[in-house]
């Protein structure tokens, strides 16, 4: 795959795709019918479905590629990020492309060498961007209005 400036790999895409390597070389490579637990969550254009529902995007090209280059083939699983955590760490799924690395999670998740950087972005609708300047995170607190959020998301420390 191609990457062309100014799309990057996420520190965790890329973890992921040194840690699917390592994976299945080292065990997948001995499988013959080799088969690998991936969630994903909607995150264009990282993970999403076409308008003809098919699942695509850059990890899961990246993956589903590092994959059946090792001789294993992905099963892709849509799970909210906070139950892909959790079963990430109880077994119940064998990767998830796009986690930021935490020491929490290091308890229980080997990461890969970053491949992509993405910047977390805040949309406002119209009417409140109008009455509201935004101009740092810490403007947000001052706003007065309700802030959706992905659930076990990290977006910095200031946030």
């Amino acid at each position: 795959m191609k990457l062309t400036p100014p799309l990057r790999m996420s520190l965790s895409v890329q973890r992921l795709v040194a840690t699917c390597m390592l994976w299945a070389f080292g065990v997948g490579a001995m499988a013959t019918n080799c088969v690998v637990t991936v969630g994903w969550n909607d995150s264009p254009p990282h993970n999403f479905r076409g308008p003809d529902g098919v699942l695509q995007g850059i990890e899961v090209e990246l993956v589903s590629a590092v994959l059946r280059r090792a001789g294993c083939t992905p099963e892709f699983v849509e799970l909210p990020l906070a139950r892909a955590l959790l079963y990430l760490e109880t077994g119940q799924l064998d990767a998830m492309p796009g986690i930021r690395r935490t020491s929490e999670r290091e308890k229980f998740a080997v990461f890969s060498k970053p491949l992509f950087r993405s910047r977390n972005m805040l949309f406002l609708n119209r009417s409140i961007a109008d009455k509201v300047k935004i101009r740092t995170l810490g403007d947000v607190a001052q706003g007065g209005f309700r802030l959706g959020v992905l659930n076990g998301a990290i977006y910095s420390d200031e946030y």
